[in-house]
């Protein structure tokens, strides 16, 4: 398992909620 796999995703999913 890759953490900064885990974490980009992380940020993209909150970067979306945030543009919504």
């Amino acid at each position: 398992m890759e953490d900064h796999y885990i974490i980009d995703v992380c940020k993209a999913f909150q970067g979306r909620l945030e543009g919504v």
